[in-house]
Formats: structure tokens, C-alpha cells, sequence
């Protein structure tokens, strides 16, 4: 099995290792990769486990697009952890009506400064002190 690539082949096998306890199905859920039709059928088909969706680390950028604006903010709040996010969902996200989605922003690594310094003036001031604190350690770092 080394050197092959691990995938889920259908949307009721990702459901099913969603609804799993096993450690190991649900580390496949969050790590393995979908085809495009088969993320499109979870997301179509599966509202409630958008969420599940969202944690997965391969999902294509269209998916994480719609999920960035979708109506749920858990889902949106996910989306604003991963690193690997198009930037201008950066800026997107830090003007999001809930602050756990503009927390989110102002605490990812790869947030970028002019998104970060935007947040330290966000008026919930938990958001505006996690963008201070993380612009504080950005200045050290300089």
C-alpha cells in the first residue's frame, strides 16, 4: 500500500466515516480526498455534514469558496482556520458578521498583515485582541 494514494470513492463512504468513532476513519475523513462529483453531492445532498466537509483538508477551492459564504457560521468559522484558504477570503472573512469567524481570521498564522492589523481594531474586543496579540508577535519576529 505504500506510495498509493488514499481517496473515498463515494459520498456514502464519507458519511460513513464521518459517523464513525474510529480514530482512523475519522482521520480519513478530515485527510483523504473526494473527486469534484462527490463533493458536490455531499454538498447538494448533505447540508448537515457540511461541516464535516469543511474539515477536510482536500477539499477543492469551489468548495471552499461556497462554504466561506454559506449561512452557517461553525461551517464559515472552519473554513477561517484553514491555512490554505484563497487570500481574498482573508479579507472576505475578517468582515464577517460573527466574531468567532473574524477570531478565527485574526488567530491563522497565514492571515495576511494588512487583514491582521484591520482585525486589531475590530470593535468585539476579544477579535481585536487576539489580531493585537498575534500582531505583536509578528513585530518581534520582523
Amino acid at each position: 500500500m505504500q506510495g498509493r494514494e488514499l481517496m473515498i470513492f463515494s459520498a456514502a463512504e464519507f458519511l460513513k466515516l464521518c459517523a464513525s468513532a474510529d480514530p482512523q476513519d475519522m482521520l480519513r475523513s478530515i485527510s483523504e480526498s473526494a473527486s469534484q462529483d462527490i463533493w458536490n453531492e455531499l454538498i447538494k445532498s448533505h447540508r448537515s455534514r457540511w461541516i464535516d466537509i469543511a474539515q477536510n483538508r482536500t477539499i477543492p477551492e469551489d468548495i471552499v469558496r461556497f462554504l466561506a459564504s454559506c449561512d452557517d457560521s461553525f461551517v464559515r468559522a472552519v473554513i477561517a482556520e484553514k491555512r490554505n484558504i484563497p487570500l481574498d477570503l482573508f479579507f472576505v472573512l475578517s468582515r464577517d458578521d460573527d466574531e468567532i469567524v473574524r477570531r478565527k481570521i485574526a488567530s491563522n498564522r497565514k492571515v495576511p498583515d494588512e487583514v491582521l492589523f484591520f482585525l486589531t481594531s475590530d470593535p468585539v474586543e476579544s477579535v481585536a485582541s487576539v489580531a493585537d496579540y498575534n500582531w505583536g508577535l509578528r513585530s518581534k519576529m520582523r
